[in-house]
């Protein structure tokens, strides 16, 4: 594992905090050196303000009325003299709603243990204990891959598709797009570009990453 240091951008809302309608929250990170790839990761409500409270760059230093679990659980590791050195980000599957990770728990002398725990879990942990948030860059190298499915997933939500009848021409369709990808090198560049907004539509991230590395190859 290839480890790369992430600084936190900060938590962005895709509606009003007033607005009645669904919110979505994304927590920003960014390659701390180098060259600054940012990883995105959805929050559930709960999770974006524990974090935010957590933020280093937060203006309003205030504590919450009530503290948030994963507040609670770094005041109990502080009680049994135990402290977070790294919190390590080590999956990031928008598609499953599985953004897993890793805290490495020490208690300064000769006992040092690992915890799997939830990727927001482990943020929030390693912003309380001012510790150093890394991730493995294979996957900051498919980050923008995961900001466009957030992106889709976002949007199926506030506007989903209406049920409507398989016809004989998306069938086809279907069928020359999964033609396509077996000789990537012999289209244009626009063609596919169509083609990954396509196979990100249909969640068939296989391919869309494959497309996605043949544009990249050729910009």
């Amino acid at each position: 594992m290839k480890e790369v240091k992430l600084n936190l951008i900060g938590i962005f809302c895709t509606q009003p905090i007033d607005d009645q309608r669904i919110t979505h929250y994304i927590l920003m990170l960014e390659e701390a050196a180098g060259e600054k790839r940012k990883l995105p990761m959805l929050l559930e409500s709960l999770d974006a303000r524990s974090i935010a409270f957590l933020n280093p760059n937060r203006g309003n230093k205030e504590a919450p009325r009530l503290p948030f679990s994963q507040h609670l659980l770094g005041e109990v590791l502080k009680k049994l003299g135990y402290h977070v050195q790294k919190a390590i980000i080590t999956d990031a599957d928008v598609k499953e709603d599985a953004y897993t990770a890793s805290i490495v728990i020490s208690d300064g002398k000769d006992h040092t243990f690992s915890l799997t725990l939830r990727a927001p879990d482990a943020v929030a942990l390693g912003l309380y204990f001012d510790a150093p948030i890394v991730t493995d860059d294979a996957i900051l190298q498919e980050s923008d891959l995961t900001m466009m499915m957030i992106h889709v997933k976002i949007r199926l939500a506030l506007n989903p598709p209406k049920p409507e009848k398989a016809s004989p021409n998306s069938a086809t369709q279907w069928h020359i797009d999964n033609l396509m990808t077996h000789n990537l090198d012999i289209h244009p560049l626009p063609i596919l570009q169509d083609l990954l907004h396509r196979m990100i539509e249909r969640e068939d991230y296989e391919k869309a990453a494959r497309i996605r590395d043949e544009i990249r190859r050729r910009e």
